[in-house]
């Protein structure tokens, strides 16, 4: 009886990753996830890098931070718009 139950709940493991529409929809999810954490990791080293370079210069206000948040901004934008065009 025990050996049923766990033959139950294996097939319904594999049902999931058996139905393409789940699998087309994960695999949806995770492309869009992957893209925020990439995202978020690009403003998160420009923000570091900007603020290092104004530290080393000894600047009051946070010009390159200013300046390299937006470059950085356009090159992901531009590098999604690359990835996006090519599988088309």
């Amino acid at each position: 009886m025990v050996k049923n139950e766990d033959r139950d709940s294996n097939e319904d493991n594999r049902g999931f990753f058996s139905d393409p529409k789940k699998r087309s929809h994960l695999l949806l999810w995770t492309k869009y996830a992957g893209m925020a954490f990439q995202l978020f990791a690009t403003l998160v080293v420009a923000v570091l890098a900007g603020m290092g370079i104004d530290h080393l210069l000894g600047l009051e206000k946070p010009i390159f931070t200013a300046l390299l948040i937006p470059i950085f901004l356009f090159g992901f934008l531009y590098k999604l718009y690359l990835d996006i065009s090519q599988k088309k």
